[in-house]
């Protein structure tokens, strides 16, 4: 879709996020499946709860703009998952790989945040209220995903993941 006006860049935002959302209902649980940690383990389950909720939002949202949910292909969620996937395909179950799909984790939802703050502005500025509001939830519950993985990181994943060191500290693990 060619881009026209700011209607029709908020129609293709939707449509990246729709498709967005599609790829990590199946991409999550693979993360799910090779964390270690119980905490991590249950945060990304609440994650693709989450997900599932916002593709329903945006489902909502197309439906109330009277068009199919979006065909828009999402090369960046793609591209930040097939990183993710080499990532866990090569380091052993471990404190390890939870930090490093912690740091995965933030990606995709930083992303998604960004996405979704967009959003959110374009809808307001377009009068769409309810759609505003329904990605206002996305956007809080995405930004509320990243401060759990965050804490989850430095409260022990990343502290127990620092024992993988092999080489002497410049500065002292506390």
């Amino acid at each position: 879709m060619l881009a026209e006006n700011l209607g029709n860049v908020f129609e293709l935002a939707l449509e990246l996020a729709y498709d967005c959302e599609q790829h990590l209902i199946d991409h999550l649980p693979k993360m799910i499946d090779a964390a270690c940690s119980e905490p991590l383990h249950e945060s990304l389950e609440q994650y693709v709860d989450h997900t599932k909720e916002h593709r329903a939002r945006l489902e909502k949202i197309f439906a109330e703009l009277d068009r199919a949910a979006g065909a828009e292909h999402n090369p960046v969620i793609r591209g930040i998952t097939g990183e993710g996937e080499k990532l866990i395909k090569h380091i052993d179950r471990s404190s390890l790989l939870d930090a490093v799909l912690i740091m995965h984790a933030n990606q995709i939802a930083h992303y998604e945040i960004a996405l979704y703050e967009s959003l959110v502005s374009f809808a307001r500025t377009l009068s769409l209220q309810d759609a505003a509001e329904l990605l206002e939830q996305t956007w809080s519950e995405e930004k509320t995903t990243a401060e759990a993985l965050t804490r989850i990181a430095e409260q022990s994943v990343n502290r127990e993941a620092a024992r993988f060191q092999n080489t002497p500290h410049i500065f002292p693990l506390v």
